[in-house]
């Protein structure tokens, strides 16, 4: 199917006015205008148009002069082309306040349609839409089309075989020829068959409305059969503004897509354009959607290629979507040196059956499948798109990949495989329906696909490699706690830093003192050892250096900051270490109310982090954890709500990637906070539970109490005052019986008895408020 796009019609009429009769552009008609989106009809204000006739023909002049003579007068033109895309917009956008609505939206793909039966509105460049915010709606995926009338948003189905119709005139350079190489073996070239694809490259007359000196409507009536015109022509949308242009005609005796312009076409666009159209519809990542490629390839134009102003040229006329979903496209199978036609054995047979079974948008998983090198094409025969191969958990995504998909891997994240693994997706989806199939994955893999949600235009298929062998790193990294301090007992000196590092959190979560100091005085490196000991006296309140005394208040917080400033002079231009000694930093400012300061740190650690060389366990715990970090900070400030949420979204992959429980449930708790600021409550409650829950059922009570404080917030939000004195009285209880040392079960429960007296308190029971502060 091709992609599902929110779509608002706009109708102008001319009551009185046959369409017989021509009119030139003016300022002072006003046409009526009717609004429906989706389902819904809107009220509207009359029309008016900006540019009379004469502006028009300037208009035209500019954007003939930008796409043919391509000097350095070019990028005036297009500034005044896209001044006048923004007057057009600007009375587009006044007609209704919901249209306004409509096309600021640029978070789901859309759709305008331009309908009437007036041929002078269709002159105007309604592909050259500029806000007032200085955004190009077509880069805010939002495709433009014209009508004339009667546009359904029911998609037109092709046929499984689709027979092309090359003309190209005799006297032009045949330029477009060459995006006709190598197309699929379903569109065929049978020159006697009725086309459902027309390529015609021809020249164009402005003046008498021709291309190839062929009259606009006999030209249509030549090729009205084809579904799709793809006119390669000069002025094949612009005859004259009171006149019918080729395009027009084409649409409206039955072609359901045209693609044509409204100015000369440059030669070098016609190559270029056209060999994206066919290499994004049908090529080694086929869409099979004419639609969707055309808005990117307006958008790409307007970015890169501003100057020339064939972004404003471009014209569609549309009568429905167009489905192509009928067609095989059996589209390649990458990395190509990842694949193999080698005879399957009996290893495969439940690998067969369950790539037969898949549907588009499956996340599907085996156990016990074969895991070779190259995976057997026999298996995937079935599955007639693109087949995509990741692999392993290291680095699942190869540069060879984004190569063989005409993606550049310059242009891939080098942050995190999760970070690249997101973009990726978000690149591949709107293709047409790729597999993507994981081997030597793990069941964390699937959690994280579970929670970055990719398109449901993707599908997926994970084959799961043995298990990792799990030392006291990976058992901390699952939250098994006790089994990581069985095998802490076990280490030596030669175990290493990473491994001494486990062991501490081990112990330190399990609120061990002794043997969490045992770990810090086993580490080699003076960094780690640094970071660690500010760790033990955030935690405990005791300074490794003297243990028998506990440290309070001021002095408690300057002894965890020494030792963090120190981590930082002494990890000599390690990236790794100076990032997580200023996450630390970072987290003390914050805790302390120094929020600017701390904001600042964060984003010096995530730079460090970002470029560190050093890739091991610390490094994505620390990377995932600043991003968390940083988003909690922003989460407390309404006007900064996004960014906090698109640094949460990036460490929820990163965790989820890892299979970091505990991690997702603090995301969890600020994803609550994010939710609550932003009025969301029942969001933030959704939130808050998973996070408890999570939190007990690893059995970390320090975190544990922050959720449900925001959960009572949702609640008191909400006026649910029983609810919370039920979860108040068992939080108290709960915090009683878990393993925190008594000072800090009875701070947790005096902030969970302040939210039941805050309950009583809304509820007018004054007297059992008073009781409870």
């Amino acid at each position: 199917m091709p992609v599902y796009r929110q779509t608002a019609i706009v109708t102008f009429t001319l009551p009185g006015v046959n369409i017989e009769e021509r009119m030139p552009l003016t300022r002072e008609r006003e046409y009526g205008v009717t609004i429906r989106i989706g389902e819904r009809e809107y009220p509207a204000q009359n029309f008016r148009s900006p540019r009379n006739d004469e502006e028009w023909r300037e208009y035209v002049r500019r954007l003939r002069d930008c796409n043919t003579n391509r000097n350095e007068n070019g990028y005036r033109g297009a500034v005044l082309i896209r001044t006048i895309g923004r007057d057009l917009y600007e009375k587009l956008a006044g007609l209704s306040p919901r249209l306004a609505e409509f096309l600021r939206n640029a978070t789901v793909p859309r759709r305008l349609v331009i309908q009437t039966t007036r041929p002078e509105l269709h002159t105007l460049p309604w592909g050259a839409l500029y806000d007032t915010d200085g955004n190009f709606l077509a880069a805010g995926d939002l495709s433009i089309a014209e009508c004339w009338e009667d546009f359904s948003t029911l998609p037109e189905a092709m046929r499984d075989r689709l027979n092309l119709k090359a003309e190209l005139a005799p006297d032009t350079k045949k330029i477009t020829r060459s995006s006709l190489e190598d197309l699929p073996e379903e569109i065929t070239r049978n020159p006697f068959g009725a086309p459902d694809i027309l390529h015609m490259e021809a020249h164009g007359n402005a003046v008498l409305g021709e291309i190839g000196e062929v009259g606009s409507w006999k030209m249509a009536q030549k090729f009205e059969k084809a579904k799709v015109a793809l006119l390669w022509s000069c002025y094949s949308a612009s005859g004259n503004s009171w006149g019918d242009s080729p395009a027009m005609c084409l649409h409206r005796l039955g072609s359901t897509f045209v693609l044509s312009f409204q100015a000369e076409l440059h030669n070098l666009d016609a190559q270029s354009i056209s060999s994206d159209l066919y290499r994004g519809v049908f090529g080694p990542m086929p869409s099979r959607d004419l639609e969707s490629t055309l808005v990117r390839i307006r958008a790409a134009r307007f970015r890169d290629q501003f100057e020339n102003a064939n972004w404003a040229s471009i014209t569609l006329y549309l009568r429905n979507p167009i489905d192509l979903s009928a067609l095989p496209l059996n589209g390649p199978r990458v990395p190509a040196e990842c694949w193999s036609e080698e005879a399957l054995d009996n290893h495969w047979d439940e690998v067969v059956k369950t790539v037969a079974r898949l549907k588009p948008g499956d996340r599907l998983s085996l156990e016990g499948a074969p895991q070779p090198d190259k995976l057997p094409e026999g298996p995937f025969r079935t599955w007639k798109g693109t087949v995509i191969r990741l692999d392993g958990g290291q680095d699942p995504l190869s540069k060879s990949t984004l190569k063989q998909l005409d993606l550049d891997p310059d242009q891939a994240p080098k942050t995190h495989p999760a970070d690249c693994l997101t973009w990726f997706f978000d690149k591949v989806a709107r293709y047409g329906a790729p597999l993507i199939v994981w081997s030597n994955s793990a069941p964390r893999h699937l959690k994280f696909l579970e929670l970055i949600a990719p398109s449901n235009t993707l599908t997926f298929l994970l084959l799961y490699g043995p298990p990792d062998i799990r030392g006291v790193v990976e058992l901390v990294n699952d939250n098994r706690l006790a089994e990581a301090r069985t095998v802490s007992a076990g280490l030596t000196e030669e175990s290493g830093d990473e491994c001494w590092q486990a062991a501490y959190m081990a112990y330190a979560r399990s609120e061990n003192e002794t043997e969490a100091l045992r770990c810090i005085y086993a580490l080699k490196s003076e960094s780690e050892r640094m970071l660690l000991s500010g760790n033990f006296v955030s935690r405990f309140g005791l300074d490794p250096r003297d243990p028998g005394r506990r440290l309070a208040g001021l002095e408690r917080r300057q002894v965890e900051e020494a030792y963090y400033q120190a981590a930082t002079s002494i990890s000599d231009k390690n990236d790794r270490d100076i990032g997580r000694a200023r996450l630390e930093l970072g987290y003390l400012l914050q805790s302390q109310g120094e929020f600017a300061a701390a904001e600042h740190i964060y984003r010096d650690a995530t730079e460090n982090l970002e470029r560190a060389t050093q890739r091991d366990t610390r490094w994505h715990i620390a990377l995932g954890r600043v991003l968390r970090d940083r988003a909690d900070l922003l989460a407390r400030q309404r006007s900064r709500l996004a960014e906090a949420l698109a640094l949460l979204q990036r460490a929820l992959a990163i965790h989820s990637y890892h299979g970091r429980e505990l991690q997702v449930a603090y995301s969890n708790v600020t994803a609550a906070r994010i939710a609550l600021a932003a009025g969301r409550h029942s969001d933030a409650i959704e939130h808050a539970l998973d996070a408890a829950n999570i939190f007990e059922g690893c059995d970390t009570w320090r975190g544990w109490s922050e959720p449900v404080l925001i959960l009572l917030d949702a609640l008191a939000e909400t006026r649910q005052t029983d609810r919370m004195i039920a979860i108040s009285d068992l939080g108290i209880a709960k915090v009683g019986n878990s393993n925190l040392a008594e000072g800090l079960q009875k701070m947790a429960q005096a902030r969970l008895r302040f939210k039941k007296a805050q309950a009583f308190w809304i509820a007018g029971k004054l007297d059992a408020a008073s009781e409870q502060l």
